[in-house]
């Protein structure tokens, strides 16, 4: 009986196979034909939640409806471009998994915000050769020759030191300038603190020394001992380098504190300084800080030429938003966005699109030249200088709005 019933199964298992097979000499083949459209893949490392999301979300926002602009009016010359996208909340394991999904799905570029997760991630961008253009300035950890990250600026280090330039070349006191730093333990904040220790001296500045606020991702809440033990040391300047909510608590403190009054002057760097945090943070507590930053402010709109009318449609369109609610981020998502496409175009203009690759872009990106934004400074973009703009200023909170203080200023050195 057992035996028939084996002779039962084989033959149903024979059947089985002979139908397969049919059913799948049946199945027509799929092959991209002539008329299937042609589509250009990004990827994007969004911060939706975690404790930089309040900075970056705007950002995010304007990197998506940048593309869905584009695609409305044409894409690159006929080709759409996808951008996909994973809320990584600026986390390592979270970005590499999204960079896995990007790599296999075919993406020939990325934007990442966060310097820790693209430190991380440089090797495999390297191997794989997929290039990232990040909102942020380099670290000394994002550079490769060639360049395979690109930045806002040369780098926190260079950021700071050329802020720090200004502020000695404005200081008439016989004595030294002191200078001192809260920041939170954060890759980017070491690389400023290593820029600002080499150059103070050499400046003639005095470093009166640094205070940590916390790391990621669990912002502080309260710095109280960290300020007064900061200010017990008579700085005239305090450089605050933080991000997102980790910034709310040390802006909140000085206000408490009433540091500023005790002659000290306040400034943050642009990557935490926005317009909504200072919503947060309220009137009383943020005003009179100063923000280092590249780019241009919602509150010179006027003078914004370049990509402006174009974002100011669609963050109408799509968000709701008035030119004068368009927040400093929103605009810096915009661009960075912009830029990315304006590489892509150029690699399709040298190789073609059915050429196009992740070492394509790469090259479209170190070859851009006085891309005019309206925002930035015009882009131009190489090998040796990887980054968008040199350039930095000192601009100041006013009733919740930031306004520029100072001219453009050039970088006393660069990571390159």
């Amino acid at each position: 009986m057992q035996k028939a019933w084996k002779r039962i199964e084989l033959g149903l298992v024979a059947v089985g196979l002979c139908l397969a097979l049919l059913l799948t000499a049946a199945i027509p083949v799929c092959e991209a034909g002539p008329d299937e459209e042609e589509v250009v893949k990004l990827g994007l490392f969004a911060v939706f939640t975690g404790p930089i999301a309040t900075t970056v979300i705007p950002a995010n926002y304007a990197m998506l409806d940048c593309v869905r602009y584009l695609n409305e009016h044409g894409g690159i010359n006929g080709i759409k471009v996808d951008m996909l996208w994973e809320d990584t909340k600026a986390w390592v394991p979270e970005s590499i998994r999204a960079y896995k999904r990007f790599k296999y799905a075919g993406v020939v570029g990325v934007h990442c915000y966060s310097s820790t997760p693209i430190e991380t991630l440089l090797p495999q961008f390297q191997r794989d050769e997929i290039p990232n253009l990040s909102l942020i300035p380099l670290t000394r950890g994002m550079l490769s020759k060639p360049p395979w990250v690109f930045g806002t600026t040369p780098g926190f280090g260079p950021e700071a030191v050329t802020m720090m330039k200004w502020m000695k070349d404005n200081w008439t006191e016989e004595r030294p300038l002191k200078f001192g730093v809260l920041m939170y333990d954060h890759s980017s904040a070491w690389d400023a603190l290593e820029g600002i220790k080499e150059y103070a001296p050499k400046l003639g500045i005095e470093f009166v020394g640094y205070e940590i606020i916390g790391a990621p991702p669990v912002p502080p809440i309260d710095v109280s001992v960290q300020w007064l033990r900061l200010a017990g040391k008579n700085p005239d300047w305090v450089y605050v380098y933080s991000c997102g909510s980790f910034l709310v608590v040390p802006m909140k403190d000085a206000g408490r504190l009433e540091i500023q009054k005790r002659g000290i002057k306040l400034c943050c760097n642009y990557i935490g300084g926005d317009e909504y945090l200072l919503k947060v943070v309220g009137e009383r507590d943020s005003e009179g800080w100063f923000i280092l930053s590249p780019v241009r402010y919602p509150t010179e709109r006027e003078e914004f030429g370049g990509v402006a009318p174009a974002l100011y449609e669609s963050a109408k369109k799509w968000r709701g938003y008035e030119p004068e609610e368009v927040c400093s981020h929103y605009l810096l998502g915009w661009i960075g966005t912009s830029v990315l496409i304006e590489g892509v175009r150029l690699a399709i203009e040298k190789v073609g699109f059915e050429n196009l690759n992740g070492r394509a872009v790469r090259d479209g990106l170190a070859s851009i030249k006085d891309f005019e934004t309206g925002v930035f400074p015009r882009v131009s973009i190489s090998d040796e200088k990887p980054f968008w703009t040199p350039r930095v200023r000192l601009c100041q909170v006013r009733k919740l709005e930031i306004w520029p203080y100072t001219d453009w200023l050039e970088p006393v050195y660069t990571y390159t």
